[in-house]
């Protein structure tokens, strides 16, 4: 990694801004798109101090005087899936304040219909920004001095240069960093006058601790109002749900993701996934099923579904089959919210990523498929309704939006103390077929981040 840093510090001078931005944005994306980097280096002093000298030649910032109640969001794309575009959306609905968008746009089009429906109103414009990477850099700090905004929010790709860029050297006491890509390499980590916002306990700490980086928690929220769960008199619980694209299932593991959904299947186990599955895993699926004669019902797939609360609500759902390896922060949540007892595959050296931390301390954990299989089909009903009051209590003391809605209007900072908390490594153990698995994963990772760097390149 350094000698490929070094090497981009010592051509800067050959090339204009815009050039140069976009060969770190490559470089970003190139260094994510392989597994063996997920957890090695989740920041780089070095790129941020290259992005910091490129906003100190572009602009002469001055402090700025008389802020305005207003909050302005920087994004690179807001997508339909995925919980950085909900929480984004939580965090301008928890505002008292109005909320300017302004998005860099260079990894494609935004779902701006999604956005509206979902943001009550609640910002007064967005913005695209346009030209080349040093244009939008410009326009965006241009806005910034315009619209001299009380807080500032970068919620913009690990590999987005532009926003840090044009803030990296403004004298401004609220410009917030939101670091949601907590398994990536991310740019903005080690700049100096950004406020580092991490939204779990094992990141917080990782961060703080380990990184040496002056953060803030801000929680995550979910705004379920007016519910408590019902308690179960069902004689037994066979309904299993995983809510995940390929991003979080796919990266090779000691435990495949499809093969487990076979285990259960074997055992008259229904499971339901929501997100975007590898086709050859479905197939792989349903020919486990035609061959073993496991009707075809018993496993429901959707791309996506319309409002996941309604879907829940309406469907006999039993246990959130928590994502493995990487956990689905937003979606646990949700689920929890509902009363859904959450299942955990239990990695001591996978905490910064398997969102058990965001759990309770005797919360349902399996470290064998046997295991896992064990709960779901011997859980007693007072069992299952402990699991199911504890979760709602969990949602209701942590994530219900108070905390946020108190940060939003009130500055106020919130430090964790107290907390029973692991840090962990990433730990990937493929074996046999695995690694073959690894490879193919690898290539596909890599023409993903390509396609990308095409968009970047343009």
């Amino acid at each position: 990694m350094n000698q490929k840093i070094e090497k981009l510090e010592r051509e800067q001078s050959k090339y204009s801004v815009d050039k140069r931005m976009r060969l770190i944005t490559s470089y970003v994306l190139g260094y994510n798109s392989n597994t063996s980097n997920l957890f090695k280096d989740l920041g780089s002093k070095k790129l941020d101090i290259l992005c910091h000298k490129i906003s100190q030649e572009l602009f002469n910032n001055k402090p700025i005087w008389n802020k305005t109640n207003k909050n302005i969001f920087i994004c690179t794309k807001i997508s339909r899936t995925g919980g950085h575009t909900r929480q984004l959306i939580e965090f301008i609905k928890k505002s008292n304040s109005k909320s300017l968008i302004v998005l860099t746009g260079i990894f494609g089009p935004s779902d701006i219909d999604y956005f509206i429906q979902n943001t009550e109103k609640k910002f007064v414009d967005i913005i695209n920004l346009n030209g080349n990477y040093d244009d939008k850099a410009i326009e965006l700090n241009s806005i910034i001095f315009k619209e001299k905004p009380g807080k500032i929010f970068i919620f913009s790709d690990p590999a987005d240069t532009i926003p840090i860029v044009a803030l990296a050297d403004i004298p401004h006491n609220a410009i917030y960093f939101y670091h949601h890509a907590n398994i990536y390499l991310s740019l903005g980590l080690y700049i100096d006058n950004f406020v580092h916002i991490d939204f779990y306990p094992n990141g917080f700490y990782n961060c703080r601790n380990k990184l040496k980086i002056e953060n803030i928690y801000i929680p995550l929220s979910y705004d379920n109002k007016n519910f408590k769960p019902q308690i179960s008199s069902k004689l037994d619980y066979l309904n299993t749900c995983t809510v995940a694209n390929s991003n979080k299932i796919s990266i090779p593991y000691i435990y495949s993701y499809s093969d487990v959904i076979i285990e259960l299947l074997k055992n008259k186990i229904k499971h339901t996934h929501i997100g975007k599955l590898p086709i050859f895993s479905i197939i792989k699926i349903r020919f486990y099923m035609v061959m073993n004669r496991v009707p075809y019902k018993n496993l429901s797939v959707y791309n996506n579904v319309t409002s996941l609360k309604d879907y829940l609500k309406n469907n006999d759902i039993d246990f959130y089959l928590n994502s493995f390896p990487i956990g689905g922060a937003c979606t646990l949540i949700e689920f929890i919210s509902l009363g859904i007892p959450v299942l955990f595959h239990n990695n001591k050296k996978l905490n910064l990523a398997n969102c058990i931390d965001l759990g309770y301390e005797d919360c349902l954990k399996w470290n064998t498929v046997e295991e896992l299989k064990s709960i779901i089909k011997n859980i007693s009903k007072s069992d299952y309704n402990y699991h199911s009051n504890k979760s709602y209590e969990t949602f209701k003391k942590n994530y219900n939006g108070e905390r946020l809605s108190d940060f939003m209007n009130s500055d106020k900072k919130i430090i964790l103390d107290n907390i029973d908390y692991r840090i962990g490594e990433y730990s990937v153990s493929p074996t046999g077929s695995n690694t073959i698995y690894k490879f193919l994963y690898n290539i596909f990772l890599f023409f993903k981040n390509k396609i990308k760097i095409i968009l970047n390149s343009r």
